[in-house]
């Protein structure tokens, strides 16, 4: 059973309408013009296919739909599949027509890096989008590959990551892990310091745990194993901050620092229970999600809606979503009891809704964030807070 939450300056129940139309909060899109991949990962949970690529009069009509319900900053994010097979010049005209709506919108890609060409894509991603890429790479370098060679992707990945890097561009770096790999996680901390010897900046990496959604069980859905995930990021927490002159950051590590003294000012996916009707991930044909994990982890369908077919009205008042905004106003009695539901707020629902099918339905993480909450508050405690807080560059907010 859940329990409703209470507004502490009245004393009350929050009041809360399901079918209340939020304007103007969108804050964060993720945008897949298409799910074509060059490349061919054994583990990816999005399988690629190559069809309802957007043209770029389909891109109008989505964005004129969504625009009225936009708020700025607007968070951008180009998806897919691989975005670069659209073609640098699709997006440059894309994002000159959704600046002419005059909001501040800023523009980012997650991209693997295997397409990239210095004559073609360089000038866009230091002008056009403000040096904002993202990327992905397995420090083990078995799994992603092209054509099944794992060699040709890493060759290709390491020639545009060392380019970008030549011409002071340091893309934000993606990793999955699962108990076959987790303990080189510290090998990434070590390519870091590589690249950091070289250029004066390290790589900023993310630890992410390896999700199957068919996975038999518990231990098959989720093949990180929370408290070895959490003793890794205790591990390299220690080391980082050690590190005097480490300049590179580690997600979700970070995170957990910023949201450990901020006391719940967390709108940052995954640690938010603020996303239903704030985030939107619209797919090549159109369907709307709440994010990325809600397509493909869930094992429900979790769509709101399609942008063909569907008012932006009655997206925003689907059912999906209205299950997912409950996340703001209910608890769980066990998380109301952790002294750390301020800072984590139940984690991912996206997560927590994959473990419907094979746990108990909580955030299956928490015992991670438990561990690396607790070991925070330790070394604040030990004197350390001012360590903590300078290695995400923030100021206390109480």
């Amino acid at each position: 059973m859940l329990i409703n939450m209470f507004d502490a300056s009245t004393g009350k129940v929050k009041k809360f309408n399901p079918n209340a139309h939020p304007v103007r909060r969108i804050s964060v899109i993720l945008a897949k013009p298409t799910k074509a991949c060059n490349a061919d990962c054994s583990y990816c949970f999005a399988k690629p296919y190559d069809r309802d690529r957007w043209t770029i009069d389909r891109f109008k009509a989505y964005f004129d739909k969504i625009e009225p319900y936009l708020q700025e900053p607007v968070q951008w994010i180009w998806h897919g599949g691989e975005p670069m097979l659209m073609g640098v010049a699709f997006y440059r005209e894309a994002e000159r027509y959704a600046r002419k709506s005059g909001l501040k919108i800023n523009f980012s890609m997650q991209s693997n890096l295997t397409l990239f060409q210095e004559d073609k894509w360089l000038s866009y991603i230091k002008n056009d989008i403000n040096q904002r890429i993202s990327t992905s790479y397995d420090i083990d370098e078995v799994s992603r590959t092209i054509s099944g060679n794992s060699e040709k992707y890493n060759d290709r990945f390491f020639g545009a990551l060392d380019t970008l890097m030549d011409n002071r561009i340091t893309p934000f770096v993606i990793g999955v892990f699962d108990d076959s790999n987790i303990d080189q996680a510290s090998d990434m901390y070590a390519l870091s310091k590589k690249y950091e010897e070289k250029y004066g900046v390290g790589l900023d990496f993310r630890i992410n745990p390896k999700v199957d959604r068919f996975g038999e069980g518990f231990s098959g859905a989720f093949q990180l194993d929370p408290v070895r995930y959490g003793q890794k990021l205790v591990e390299l927490l220690d080391d980082w901050l050690d590190d005097k002159d480490a300049n590179f950051t580690i997600t979700p590590i970070d995170s957990f620092i910023r949201f450990y003294f901020n006391h719940g000012q967390n709108t940052t996916c995954p640690w938010t229970n603020k996303c239903a009707g704030t985030f939107l991930n619209i797919e090549p044909n159109g369907d709307v999600y709440n994010c990325d994990d809600m397509v493909h982890y869930t094992g429900f369908d979790f769509k709101y809606g399609n942008l063909d077919n569907d008012s932006m009205e009655a997206i925003l008042s689907s059912d999906p979503l209205k299950e997912l905004t409950t996340r703001m106003h209910q608890i769980d009695p066990y998380c109301a009891e952790c002294e750390f539901y301020y800072a984590c707020r139940g984690g991912c629902g996206a997560l927590s809704q994959l473990n419907k099918k094979v746990g108990d339905g909580r955030y299956p993480y928490c015992a991670t964030n438990k561990i690396i909450f607790g070991h925070i508050k330790s070394l604040s405690e030990s004197g350390r807070t001012e360590d903590l807080l300078r290695k995400v560059s923030t100021t206390l907010n109480l």
